[in-house]
């Protein structure tokens, strides 16, 4: 009795699974049409089990059956599910929406361009497309759905227009061929997993529009050295859990990230899941070496950048005002400290070691040396210097004959001078 009651089960199932890709209303020139409205004249592609898509297909921006004209307004949910041999899709400028799952694993598929009329992309819409190179997306675009392009390891670059406001779970995991991405000022939520085991990343720039980052976000992005999170005024939170590596934890946005190099625009806010409370992003990452922090920053917050050994340089923008407990404990190669502000942040007392007090050189404004040796942590440093931020540290000349190398923070060489700081021939100046 129980044996028929799970064959009637699973034979509901399959029916059920059956429908939702076989379904059709009518069929010209040998695609596959549902209605949407008879009011609006307007119908979608899908297909009928059994029979998959091949070669180079064309959807037409009408179609006309029994002497009415539709217009093809949707791709549907699975329309192109599993259409491994075909090699091409031409989607028309009447398409708006383009269902879950609607070319999963179609796996002969190199190359799209979704017109500028889509708003929609459903979920998993091209995962496992396995050969897919280069995409174009809709300028109209609403959001990146979960899983849109899981498993697209052929995939080496994406410009997500400035439409977009969210990228889903998962998005672009696994696509280990991504090299760069752009993410426009428009996107406020990039959630957990988005580029997770994308081995080609280098470089990441999060916008100031960003209000949210999920956790294990750039998990296992193991060539992903720089991070620059953009100047801004709101909080970024960072969603994290907390994994054990060699003895040490570390946040999973960045686990097994070799960063190098991280530039901090605005304040962070980090809320943790599971059994850790921790506040810091950057704790125990080994292979860091330099961070710049913007001028729109008030506080570094307990732990930030503990276990972070190879950190060497550290620049503060002037409305730091607060470095909390632990903030660089451990940091036993930092070699340079700079500080733009003219009063002494406020510092806990084991936020810096005896090593770093006593070979660590402390860069501070010009006229505020006095304010440093007497303020609290700050006056342990042995080697204190005044510095005008307007002319950097010494003497610097530009324009005196020879061609002058001029950097970022992020060591981007430039051929002018751009507003804030700037290194020039090996000075840091800042250019107001």
């Amino acid at each position: 009795m129980k044996t028929n009651r799970i064959k009637t089960l699973l034979t509901a199932v399959l029916i059920s699974l059956s429908a939702s890709i076989s379904a059709y209303d009518f069929t010209v020139d040998g695609l596959y049409y549902n209605i949407v409205s008879l009011e609006d004249l307007t119908c979608e592609i899908t297909r009928e089990i059994g029979y998959d898509y091949t070669g180079d297909i064309v959807i037409p921006e009408t179609v006309t059956y029994n002497n009415k004209t539709l217009t093809v307004v949707k791709i549907s949910d699975k329309a192109f599910y599993y259409c491994t041999e075909m090699s091409s899709i031409t989607i028309p400028n009447s398409i708006t929406d383009i269902g879950e799952e609607a070319f999963e694993n179609c796996s002969a598929l190199t190359s799209i361009i979704i017109p500028n009329t889509v708003k929609h992309l459903g979920k998993s819409a091209f995962m496992n497309c396995s050969n897919l190179e280069d995409v174009t997306l809709s300028n109209s675009l609403e959001s990146i759905s979960d899983y849109t392009f899981y498993k697209c390891s052929l995939l080496k670059n994406i410009s997500i227009p400035n439409s977009v406001n969210q990228i889903g779970e998962y998005a672009f995991h696994h696509c280990y061929n991504l090299a760069n991405v752009i993410i426009p000022n428009s996107v406020t939520k990039i959630n957990n997993h988005a580029f997770t085991n994308c081995y080609k990343l280098t470089q990441v720039t999060i916008p100031s529009s960003v209000l949210y980052i999920g956790d294990y976000t750039f998990y296992y992005c193991n060539n992903l050295t720089e991070i620059i999170i953009e100047d801004g005024n709101d909080f970024l939170e960072f969603e994290s859990f907390w994994a054990d590596v060699a003895f040490n934890r570390e946040s999973t946005v960045f686990l097994y990230c070799p960063l190098k190099s991280v530039y901090i625009g605005r304040n962070i806010k980090v809320s943790p899941k599971g059994n850790y409370d921790y506040k810091s992003l950057f704790i125990n990452i080994g292979t860091l070496e330099k961070v710049s922090v913007g001028n729109m920053v008030t506080k570094i917050n307990e732990n930030m950048f503990s276990g972070c050994y190879s950190l060497k340089e550290i620049s503060l923008g002037n409305s730091v005002n607060e470095i909390g407990t632990d903030a660089f404990k451990e940091c036993s190669n930092l070699s340079t400290i700079y500080t733009l502000n003219q009063t002494p942040p406020i510092v806990e007392n084991e936020t810096f070691t005896n090593k770093i007090y006593i070979n660590t050189n402390l860069y501070v404004p010009k006229g505020s040396l006095a304010a440093y040796q007497t303020a609290d942590v700050w006056k342990n440093f042995w080697n204190i210097q005044e510095y005008s931020p307007e002319t950097g540290i010494g003497s610097i000349t530009v324009g005196s004959g020879k061609e002058d190398k001029i950097y970022d923070l992020q060591g981007r060489k430039l051929e002018t001078p751009q507003h804030g700081i700037n290194i020039i021939n090996g000075k840091k100046v800042l250019v107001k």
